[in-house]
């Protein structure tokens, strides 16, 4: 519950904001795996998740499998694949079956560490299409910012 509240509470921020939130397949996983969640649990949604604004063509969402596969959300692509092409980080090799091997085992360092890499990988192949700066490599303040937090975010 606590993570969903969370969850809500930086979507709320980042459209108050007016901030990017940037996802690999999100729009068809992440955001709608999102809502439910979160009705079921009784919380009341981020209007944004609502209105449109954070969904597929939402002016404060960019779901990068969506970019890179001109929209067609039966083609092939991995978010790996994608930095491979770009030749940016890669995320930590995972599967869905891995991920609830993890979960299952309560390993939550391991799961924290996965997710910051995956984020890491999205925000370097984000810098690589749209050209903004990430670490090492000079450019936008506020990505390379974005990234050295990372590194102390807590999951």
């Amino acid at each position: 519950l606590e993570v969903l509240i969370a969850c809500g509470n930086v979507i709320r921020q980042a459209s108050a904001e007016r901030s990017k939130l940037v996802t690999f397949n999100g729009s068809a996983f992440d955001l709608p795996f999102v809502r439910h969640r979160m009705l079921r649990a009784g919380l009341s949604l981020p209007g944004c998740l609502l209105d449109g604004s954070m969904g597929r063509w939402g002016k404060n969402h960019t779901d990068l499998r969506m970019v890179l596969s001109d929209y067609d959300k039966r083609a092939p692509g991995t978010l790996t694949r994608w930095c491979e092409v770009a030749r940016v980080a890669e995320p930590t090799p995972h599967t869905g079956a891995s991920i609830q091997e993890a979960v299952d085992g309560g390993w939550w360092d391991e799961l924290a560490e996965v997710c910051r890499q995956d984020v890491r990988a999205l925000a370097e192949l984000y810098g690589a299409i749209y050209g903004v700066g990430i670490p090492g490599a000079g450019g936008d303040a506020e990505a390379n910012n974005l990234m050295e937090g990372l590194d102390d975010a807590e999951f």
